[in-house]
């Protein structure tokens, strides 16, 4: 590479205020070319380094990625099938030739179907009554959807609730309600944080709960029914 080459000054000739400006610019591309020149062999393997990320990136996505995927959803449907036949064990453990649910979360954790394992096998759990496994799959299942998002922790609240944990109970119908502002979970999750409450003795808590359903979800199943349980979580926090 050329090095940059300033301008000779004529001998006593008077500079201006706008050449000693252009002569700082001058020294400052000189020193810039010289630094390229310096460290060109490090600078081509930092863009040859971020190529490679690239390529990498690229190629993982279309050779490992996409085919996982793939992979993952035909593992998927036999699992599933085996699920809404209530077969749970058999979906949840799979067979010689197919995988269950549990293995489909394992190794396929980072794809749609692997996902959804996690969620069928937390409900399978949930079903046969092993409600610390089922905590743990519905715990890593994650998702933005209007229902499953809501239930997953919903089912962990329900879980508590069998366990006898109210209390851990109560805190994740709180947030199965909150999850999702909609006319189906809300209200629902809503209605159990308002009972669990009342179990505690949390008399005020479980008529805020109830309120909720009254004044922000009218249209809801759980409102043609809350008036009597707002009246006694009222009636039972005044007497407290």
């Amino acid at each position: 590479m050329a090095t940059y080459q300033r301008p000779k000054k004529v001998k006593n000739q008077k500079e201006d205020p706008a050449e000693l400006i252009v002569n700082k610019l001058d020294k400052s591309a000189g020193r810039f070319e010289q630094l390229i020149e310096k460290y060109k062999r490090e600078i081509v393997w930092t863009i040859g380094g971020i190529i490679i990320v690239f390529l990498g990136y690229m190629a993982y996505h279309t050779w490992i990625a996409k085919p996982s995927q793939i992979e993952a959803a035909e593992e998927l449907a036999f699992a599933q099938k085996a699920y809404e036949m209530d077969s749970l064990y058999l979906a949840l453990d799979g067979t010689p030739a197919n995988l269950g649910l549990v293995k489909i979360a394992d190794q396929y954790s980072s794809t749609p179907a692997g996902n959804i394992a996690k969620y069928l096998a937390g409900a399978a759990y949930y079903r046969l009554g092993n409600y610390d496994k089922a905590v743990s799959y519905f715990e890593k299942y994650s998702a933005d959807d209007e229902i499953t998002s809501a239930q997953a922790l919903g089912i962990i609240g329900d879980c508590y609730a069998q366990t006898g944990k109210a209390e851990e109970a109560l805190k994740y119908y709180v947030k199965a309600a909150g999850k999702r502002d909609n006319d189906f979970t809300a209200p629902f999750y809503l209605m159990k944080a308002g009972n669990t409450a009342m179990y505690l003795k949390k008399y005020s808590d479980a008529a805020k709960y109830f309120e909720t359903i009254k004044n922000k979800y009218p249209d809801s199943s759980e409102a043609a029914t809350v008036d009597k349980y707002l009246e006694f979580a009222k009636a039972a926090a005044q007497n407290k």
